[in-house]
């Protein structure tokens, strides 16, 4: 019965799952994305990551281009402390981005003679040691998703461009660093001569080899709480925990509004199942006269939404797999490195979830169909 009413309403039935299919797929690339996101991501800090603890301004965001910083005397103070190895700044500023001005950046400011003990993000087109020396003479790195993208190439010139002053400077390299804005990478003096740049945003810390790493970030972390309570001390797991959070927090909301959309492909169901019974008063009440059971009336109703929610169900979940997995492709020139992941148990939660809500909404016109009296359906024009 429940297979005779869609096929009998196919263009009804159809236009009812196709709602559920389009929200479902869209919070399938949705997730697929914040999955991918956050996993390649968490992947690179692990592999580029070579500091033991950062130390910033409480809160700071480095996307906000170093608006706040800290004092030197900090940097000395750590640096002072038993087993400390390299403490070496990273300062930031807001910039536009050569070749596309319009698009937001950071320029990175680092001291290439100490960089590589805290950092070994890949650089490609030179080595690590050719890239930062490259700095040292007033050089720049380039993001490598960025670079790719408007077709810079190491040895090119290109335009810095400051508050306190413009020139040119060569590629030394470009990077595939964690960062959240397009950046380049130049030297303390760079950043000095062009940006106006001289306070720190953050500095990154490694312990002395031989030293107990965890040891000595609680000493860090006990100095910073005691003297500077407005900087925190962040370890590299606690880093990947605020990107999670920011990263989750943004695709979050998204998924909130696309969670509505499918509560309201899911009334649609309704809809369709109210029209169905109207149509088929008729039918049921000759199935009842035949002996049908109310239960067994009921029954076929709620087959039926099974069945076009399943099917949905079904289509949005492929759809949207192949969609995100399409997109993330896509995204590679840009974010070098990245890799589809699929949370397989959070879309089949969502699909089962979203299967068993239209079964429920179903309840109400099953309801009514097995409670028609048999004479007025047998009646009813």
């Amino acid at each position: 019965m429940a297979g005779d009413a869609t096929r009998t309403n196919a263009a009804r039935t159809a236009a009812t799952a196709v709602a559920l299919t389009i929200g479902l797929s869209v919070v399938v690339v949705n997730s697929g994305m914040t999955s991918s996101f956050l996993g390649t991501i968490r992947s690179q800090i692990d592999s580029a990551y070579a500091r033991d603890a950062t130390v910033q301004p409480y809160g700071a965001r480095p996307e906000e281009g170093g608006a706040q910083t800290m004092d030197a005397s900090v940097r000395r103070e750590i640096a002072a402390l038993p087993g400390a190895g390299t403490v070496t700044p990273l300062r930031l500023t807001a910039i536009e981005m050569p070749l596309r001005k319009s698009l937001p950046g950071l320029a990175q400011g680092l001291d290439p003679a100490v960089y590589g003990a805290v950092d070994h993000s890949p650089i490609q087109g030179a080595t690590r040691a050719q890239a930062l020396a490259g700095l040292a003479r007033g050089g720049v790195m380039v993001s490598g998703g960025y670079a790719r993208g408007v077709g810079i190439h190491v040895g090119d010139a290109v335009r810095l461009h400051g508050p306190s002053g413009t020139r040119s400077a060569r590629v030394a390299g470009l990077v595939n660093a964690v960062t959240p804005l397009p950046s380049l990478f130049v030297s303390l003096r760079t950043m000095r001569e062009i940006y106006g740049v001289t306070n720190d945003a953050q500095l990154l810390i490694k312990a002395r080899p031989g030293t107990d790493d965890a040891a000595f970030v609680a000493s860090v972390d006990r100095l910073i709480a005691r003297r500077h309570p407005e900087l925190e001390t962040l370890s590299t797991a606690e880093i990947k925990d605020q990107i999670s959070t920011e990263v989750n927090r943004q695709f979050g909301l998204f998924n909130a509004i696309l969670y509505v959309a499918i509560i309201v492909s899911l009334l649609g169901v309704v809809n369709t199942l109210a029209m169905s019974v109207a149509e088929r008063t008729r039918e049921i009440g000759l199935l009842r006269a035949l002996g049908a059971s109310r239960w067994l009336v009921r029954l076929s109703m709620l087959d039926e939404s099974l069945l076009i929610t399943s099917s949905g169900a079904i289509a949005g979940v492929g759809l949207g797999v192949l969609i995100g997995w399409s997109w993330v492709q896509s995204l590679d020139t840009f974010m070098p490195g990245i890799a589809f992941h699929l949370p397989v148990g959070a879309i089949a939660t969502i699909a089962l979830a979203a299967v068993i809500l239209g079964v429920i909404a179903a309840a109400l016109p099953a309801r009514r169909a097995a409670c028609l009296d048999v004479i007025d359906a047998l009646a009813y024009e």
